[in-house]
């Protein structure tokens, strides 16, 4: 390749000094292709590398996703679409304890109902007393 650059650098209608210029550019633009040539190969090796990992990642991806969509159908189980029993559900919603007390849920107010005549316990005057007289009751019959 080399030769036939001198020749045609030999052939042009120019003076020596300048004919040595153009055989210097020459040469140091064949090293530069040199050079470039060299770092085509190991971009080539590296591309070829990482065409491998690519393939292998997407068969990991593949096989991920295969896994991903095994793991959202067995979420999606219940004892309403599967012979399992309705105490293995696990994201069955729970029932909101409404403001009733009892936590069945209705809306209805507490106590008695309309037209149903309740009867009431006597209030007793104070929780001392009612106890002395207990305590009094249980000493009387002692005494007896």
């Amino acid at each position: 390749m080399t030769a036939n650059f001198s020749e045609l650098i030999n052939g042009l209608n120019i003076d020596e000094s300048s004919k040595a210029i153009v055989q210097k550019i020459v040469a140091e633009m064949l090293c530069v292709i040199a050079e470039n040539d060299k770092i085509v190969a190991e971009q080539a090796k590296l591309i070829e590398g990482q065409s491998k990992l690519i393939e292998e990642q997407v068969l990991v991806i593949k096989s991920q996703g295969t896994e991903i969509l095994e793991l959202q159908r067995q979420l999606k189980m219940d004892s309403s679409n599967s012979s399992l029993p309705p105490s293995s559900d696990m994201n069955k919603k729970k029932k909101k304890p409404d403001d009733d007390v009892t936590g069945r849920g209705g809306s209805s107010n507490r106590g008695g109902k309309h037209g149903h005549k309740g009867t009431t316990l006597n209030q007793v005057k104070s929780q001392i007393e009612s106890r002395r007289s207990c305590w009094s009751n249980v000493v009387v019959a002692v005494e007896i």
